[in-house]
């Protein structure tokens, strides 16, 4: 299959829903509903039941409410919706949401100051961390005689015991599961503006664009380590200026590029000028590379 296209072979490795594109009024709440099957999962589901978990989020709904300061608000929501049962998710962040675009400008109540606000989902196809995984599973039976002659009991045990198994480059595919770490670069793309707010859940993240850009910097000391002298900027920055369908268009774009990325990263049929199908190779330095790193 030399030189096919892998996006047309593997299936999407995200997938972008909209519950409350910008510049639209009044989403029904069955545009919210599909949030329950778009994120969640077991892990998940644990932790939402995590009594820590709640006492964090009473302390931030408490502090969001005596401040009113958006990063006092916008942390509690985040966490919200991190934590939320699937079965509550759609309910808690439509009411999120409806909260959000209700923000009035200060001195001007009739400027609702995130009205073109929207919520978006960037989903993790199910079978991405399987294709991922699978080069180093390959590995292991690669070099593992008892595996490649059909016997497990030497793996059981370990297993049964929470081991880790098959977890050769395990840390090439931190940020897979919740792709926090490939996300992560997006959210701050406006820095020192933010542009939206995200919660990392398992299968899915749950994304609230602000609609226009927000400075993420108060300026005063937040924090002890702020008070140690430090070089400050010279001048003011300006916020950026972004268009009603900015968030929209930039999730998509991103999305898709992920798409494209993983479509190469995670496909276990990786070919070598020889044609040969190679199913370690993601695993195995190029021989031609090695060779020349120990000249």
């Amino acid at each position: 299959m030399a030189g096919h296209d892998r996006r047309t072979v593997l299936a999407p490795a995200t997938e972008l829903g909209y519950c409350a594109p910008p510049s639209r009024t009044g989403p029904r709440q069955a545009e919210f509903d599909q949030l329950a099957g778009f994120t969640g999962g077991p892990a998940m589901e644990t932790l939402t039941s995590h009594d820590h978990g709640q006492m964090e989020l009473g302390r931030r709904a408490e502090r969001a409410a005596e401040t009113e300061a958006p990063v006092d608000i916008f942390a509690y929501w985040q966490l919200q919706t991190l934590i939320t049962p699937r079965a509550e998710l759609p309910l808690v962040v439509a009411d999120a949401f409806e909260s959000l675009t209700e923000f009035r400008l200060q001195g001007d109540s009739s400027v609702r100051v995130f009205a073109n606000a929207g919520v978006h989902v960037v989903r993790r196809s199910a079978g991405l961390p399987h294709r991922v995984k699978l080069p180093g599973v390959l590995l292991r039976i690669a070099h593992d005689d008892r595996l490649r002659a059909g016997s497990l009991k030497h793996v059981r045990a370990p297993a049964s015991d929470g081991e880790t198994l098959f977890a050769a480059s395990e840390k090439l595919y931190d940020g897979v599961f919740a792709l926090d770490a490939y996300l992560a670069p997006l959210w701050g793309a406006a820095t020192p503006a933010i542009w939206s707010l995200a919660a990392h859940r398992e299968l899915g993240t749950v994304i609230y664009s602000l609609g226009q850009p927000l400075n993420g910097a108060i300026g005063d000391p937040a924090e002890l380590l702020q008070l140690i002298p430090h070089k400050a900027p010279t001048r003011s920055v300006p916020m950026p200026k972004l268009g009603a369908s900015a968030g929209t268009e930039a999730l998509h774009w991103w999305a898709t590029g992920l798409n494209d990325m993983f479509a190469v990263l995670s496909d276990p049929a990786v070919e070598r000028p020889s044609c040969l199908h190679r199913p370690l190779s993601p695993l195995q330095p190029d021989e031609a590379l090695a060779s020349g790193a120990h000249r």
